[in-house]
């Protein structure tokens, strides 16, 4: 982590000279953000060290295209940034771009196969994008999440840094109000047993519905949290409701376990056993009702640490579980001394397994593996019984996803196990 901040705040510094120097000038400046798309199934097959060795073939790719005085960055765990002084319009940039895409490793080689590998981009140029480094960036990235979501390769950054100035910092202020006054709530969405059928426990997200402005989307709040270091107090929040809600539900003879996720922040604080041992004895739950979700983009940057809090946490009898694994850091070597009780795949293998034969081979890849170590699997993202059918016979224990239900206020919970006894789907009853 804090070789990403170091990373970003060189870019920043660099675009912010490269800025100053154009506007003297009165030229413009273009900004691409670069993405390896098929990093994860690289990390998948052949570890860390692969996936870093496809990364530097990438960036000396990258740079073969760069003309004298531009300037390339690695930010982050599979972004580069791209700096373009004096380009005068929105085609320039875009060639550039197109450049950059033919430039590209059209395959990561893993052992004896070959891996796709896809690059996205997003584009911004000064001043039409922003007037400074952060509202030029913040553009570039923009453009490069819409690309994503659209699977295009390369997006241009929209012109508005002012309006989306206002709103960022509108938003900013809701969010602390919220959490505040503590508006942020609960919602559980089940986790079912594959083979038999059963409720196997639920997991606890947090949903925001704000007096002001309506619903938001966790994907908005989630990273604004994280930005304004507003996480931490989130997180302890939820998982302090996620027990409370749990003591009621065992004295209403409903005694499922609850699953929360806790962030990187949380993870590296020193206390973070102790408070979870408190938390526990405060609200009389026995360790194994609860699952603490952690990713590997949180645990692998420094894993000896990682390892040590994660296995005081298992010493309470907290389970633990390594969510979106497949889309971080570990490899299958990491296997043999994860300190952990499951795995979650992440959705972006479930959601593809009626259409990708080599979605399929991961997935069962990695369930065969986690078995031989006694590590449960959970598969998040089912939306429909086929998926559900294919993970079953692949042995996967867990599922979790709309075709079971969505997540649901504390009140449903009951009304949603009792549907699953009944042998109803889970969401119908919610119809």
């Amino acid at each position: 982590m804090d070789a990403e901040v170091t990373a970003r705040r060189i870019v920043f510094e660099k675009l912010a000279e490269v800025l100053d120097a154009s506007a003297a000038e009165h030229s413009g400046v273009g900004v691409l953000v670069i993405r390896v798309c098929g990093l994860r199934r690289v990390m998948l097959g052949g570890g860390y060290a692969e996936s870093e060795r496809l990364l530097g073939d990438v960036g000396t790719r990258l740079g073969s295209v760069a003309r004298r005085g531009d300037w390339l960055a690695r930010i982050g765990d599979q972004d580069f940034v791209l700096l373009l002084p004096g380009v005068v319009d929105s085609g320039q940039l875009q060639l550039a771009a197109n450049k950059a895409l033919r430039a590209a490793v059209p395959t990561g080689q893993i052992r004896d196969g070959a891996v796709p590998i896809q690059l996205a981009i997003g584009l911004a140029s000064f001043p039409e994008h922003g007037a400074n480094a952060d509202q030029l960036l913040w553009a570039a990235e923009r453009a490069l999440a819409l690309a994503e979501q659209r699977s295009v390769p390369i997006m241009m950054a929209c012109a508005e840094p002012a309006e989306r100035e206002n709103e960022n910092w509108r938003m900013e202020t809701l969010f602390a109000t919220a959490i505040e006054r503590g508006d942020l709530e609960l919602n559980f969405q089940p986790k079912i047993d594959l083979r038999s059928g059963a409720l196997s426990g639920v997991e606890a997200l947090s949903r925001w519905m704000s007096p002001e402005i309506g619903y938001v989307s966790p994907a908005i709040f989630v990273p604004l949290a994280e930005r304004t270091d507003r996480i931490e107090k989130l997180t302890w929040s939820s998982i302090n409701s996620a027990l409370q809600q749990l003591a009621e539900w065992r004295c209403a003879g409903f005694d499922p376990s609850v699953a929360v996720n806790l962030s990187a922040v949380c993870l590296a604080a020193a206390d973070l056993s102790e408070r979870v041992h408190h938390a526990l004895n405060l609200w009389n739950i026995p360790g194994p009702s609860l699952t603490l979700e952690v990713t590997e983009s949180a645990v692998m940057p420094d894993p000896q640490r990682s390892f040590a809090i994660l296995q005081d946490l298992r010493n309470l009898g907290v389970r633990i579980s390594i969510d979106d694994f497949g889309t971080g850091y570990s490899s299958f070597a990491y296997f043999r001394t994860l300190p952990a009780d499951e795995l979650k795949i992440d959705r972006s293998f479930v959601e593809k397994l009626t259409s990708s034969t080599a979605d399929g081979h991961v997935v069962r890849s990695v369930i065969d593996l986690a078995h031989r170590f006694d590590l449960a699997v959970v598969a998040e993202g089912i939306e429909d019984a086929a998926t559900a059918g294919i993970l079953t016979e692949m042995g996967c224990d867990i599922g979790q996803g709309y075709y079971f239900g969505r997540p649901a206020p504390a009140r449903e919970v009951l009304a949603k196990a009792g549907a699953l006894a009944s042998g109803r789907q889970l969401d119908a009853a919610l119809r």
